[in-house]
C-alpha cells in the first residue's frame, strides 16, 4: 500500500503530522511542555519589545528632539485671531513657568481660577511655596530638638527621683517595738 493509495502525498503527510505534533506541543492540555510554552513566548516579547526600545532611542527619540526644537506656537485670543510674535517651544515654557510662579495665589496656595469662592491673593506662587518649604523644615527641626530635650530632661528627672529616694530610704531608720 502506497500513500497516494489512500489520498496522500508525502508532503501532505508530512505537513500534517508537523501540525499535529506542534499542536500538540504548544497547545496540548495538562502537558509538561506547556512551561516551556510559556517560557518561548516570554522570550520571544522580550525580544521584541528590547528591539522596539531600541528601534525608538534610535530613530524616533532624534525626530522629537528636532521636532520640538524646531517648532514655533503662534499664541491667540479665544478667537483664534494671532496675538504677539511666534515664539520657540522654549520660549513658551519659560513664559508659562514665569506666569506660573507669579501668578498672585490665596494664604493656601490656589489661584483664583482653582478656588474664586471667597478667594483673595495675598501672595505670589513662589513666595507661597518658599513659605510653606521654610515652615516645614523649621517645624521639623523644632519638634526633633524637642524631642532631644524631652529625652534629656527626662533622662535627667529620673536620675534625680532615684538619688533622692536613696537618700530618703537611708535617712528611715524604722524601729519595731513590741
Amino acid at each position: 500500500m502506497k500513500l497516494e493509495d489512500i489520498g496522500f502525498t508525502r508532503d501532505e503527510l508530512k505537513d500534517r503530522l508537523i501540525e499535529k505534533l506542534a499542536e500538540e506541543f504548544w497547545v496540548g492540555p495538562d502537558t509538561e511542555y506547556d512551561g516551556v510554552k510559556r517560557e518561548v513566548e516570554n522570550k520571544i516579547r522580550d525580544a521584541v519589545k528590547a528591539k522596539i526600545d531600541q528601534s525608538f532611542k534610535e530613530i524616533v527619540t532624534p525626530n522629537i528632539d528636532a521636532f520640538i526644537e524646531k517648532l514655533t506656537l503662534q499664541p491667540t485670543n479665544r478667537w483664534g485671531e494671532p496675538l504677539e510674535g511666534k515664539m520657540t517651544f522654549r520660549e513658551y515654557l519659560v513664559k508659562l513657568a514665569e506666569e506660573y510662579i507669579t501668578e498672585t495665589v490665596s494664604f493656601d496656595g490656589k489661584s483664583k481660577r482653582e478656588d474664586s469662592y471667597n478667594w483673595k491673593g495675598s501672595q505670589t506662587r513662589i513666595a507661597w511655596m518658599i513659605h510653606n518649604h521654610l515652615q516645614y523644615n523649621i517645624s521639623t527641626a523644632v519638634q526633633k530638638a524637642m524631642e532631644n530635650l524631652n529625652k534629656q530632661v527626662s533622662g535627667g528627672i529620673a536620675e534625680t527621683v532615684k538619688l533622692q529616694l536613696a537618700d530618703v530610704l537611708q535617712k528611715i531608720n524604722p524601729k519595731v517595738t513590741v
